[in-house]
């Protein structure tokens, strides 16, 4: 990535059109964001209008140790939590029955409200998977179940992908 983009500022020396994002010390965040057209606002906006609000919402909060790890995988939990979170869903029915799903646990709460939605359906055996890394699969029909939930028409087709078989 870093040699990427010294090539292309080579090339575009003042007006690149792709712009690196990274936090910096740790190397915990770097984004390789394209911006074609751009005027002096557009980092703030994406600032303001994207990262931030997932921050203010509660969306993606990061680690108790205050890392934030966005080239970490997700795991069940975790991506439960960003569905129920970002789609505003509540019930009055938080508890849930998986087995691996301990009371009192801060996923608890999201995997209950999804589960009651109808969003997850855990692995099997009465397990959600909770520390288990999430699949494209599984994210795609989580995200499905969101959208038939909400009454969003999805035109489902049979694309193949390159990597089909490590799905």
């Amino acid at each position: 990535l870093n040699d990427f983009y010294a090539d292309h500022l080579k090339i575009y020396q003042k007006r690149p059109i792709y712009w690196l994002f990274d936090s910096g010390k740790k190397n915990g965040f770097k984004a390789l964001v394209y911006m074609h057209r751009w005027d002096a606002n557009t980092i703030a906006t994406i600032r303001t209008r994207y990262v931030a609000k997932m921050q203010e919402t509660g969306v993606m909060q990061g680690y108790p140790d205050g890392t934030f790890s966005p080239h970490g995988s997700i795991t069940r939990a975790e991506f439960a939590k960003m569905l129920v979170s970002i789609c505003g869903f509540e019930t009055e029915n938080t508890a849930t029955s998986f087995g691996d799903a301990k009371s009192g646990e801060w996923y608890c709460r999201y995997i209950g409200i999804a589960a009651d939605k109808g969003i997850v359906k855990g692995i099997g055996d009465n397990m959600f998977g909770v520390g288990q890394i999430i699949s494209r699969q599984d994210m795609a029909v989580m995200i499905l179940r969101v959208m038939n939930s909400k009454n969003i028409n999805v035109n489902v087709s049979d694309n193949k992908f390159a990597d089909d078989v490590d799905i």
